[in-house]
């Protein structure tokens, strides 16, 4: 591994531009692709409502392949702490939070964009917008004292409807069992006055 290329890549500033080289490196390595989720992807498709300093990676395989994107990490300096990968020369985390791209409920896996990094217009793959929405919506009925998940949810549809396929996200969320739940939770709170019957049953 090329270290000097490798310093190059730590110093920039731009997570979304290491996680292309990441990407890339693992592709040209196991032919795979790393898939961004969590508060990344959230990040990149509403940019104004969170900031993450974490890159989330599911691997796109049928079987497990995280060893083989563990390996890469180890090559490129990280050392794992807990569930984490860091390195002194990277200001960001990496987890690999799954070893298949099978995200529950069924078929969410296939719900997934490739962008071009900011910079060097390389491409990566992350969880399109409406599963990101539906990820936070998720975890919001999951923890419904979550304000962070509750805010998330709202000025999303607010501020980004035009991103979200508010008909597949209703077919996410009744697969998951949480499409009614989710409706009866908005129907007490002030301000999702106007915005209540995305969760209606359609």
């Amino acid at each position: 591994m090329n270290s000097s290329k490798y310093q190059a890549i730590g110093n920039m500033e731009d997570k979304y531009e290491f996680f292309a080289e990441l990407a890339d490196r693992f592709r040209a390595l196991t032919k795979l692709e790393a898939v961004l989720v969590g508060g990344s992807a959230f990040e990149w498709h509403f940019p104004s409502l969170h900031a993450s300093e974490d890159l989330d990676i599911v691997i796109q395989a049928t079987l497990p392949k995280t060893r083989e994107f563990e390996t890469l990490l180890v090559e490129l300096g990280f050392v794992r702490t807990g569930r984490c990968w860091a390195s002194p020369l990277v200001q960001y985390t990496v987890e690999i939070v799954g070893s298949t791209l099978a995200l529950a409920p069924g078929g969410v896996g296939a719900d997934v964009v490739v962008v071009q990094s900011p910079f060097s217009k390389k491409t990566f793959t992350l969880l399109s917008s409406t599963m990101m929405w539906c990820d936070r919506a998720i975890a919001w009925e999951a923890l419904p004292y979550s304000e962070r998940d509750a805010r998330h949810t709202l000025l999303a549809i607010k501020q980004f409807s035009e991103k979200i396929d508010f008909v597949r996200a209703r077919q996410v969320l009744r697969a998951a069992g949480i499409l009614r739940r989710l409706r009866q939770r908005v129907a007490s709170i002030p301000e999702w006055n106007g915005h209540d019957d995305i969760f209606n049953e359609r």
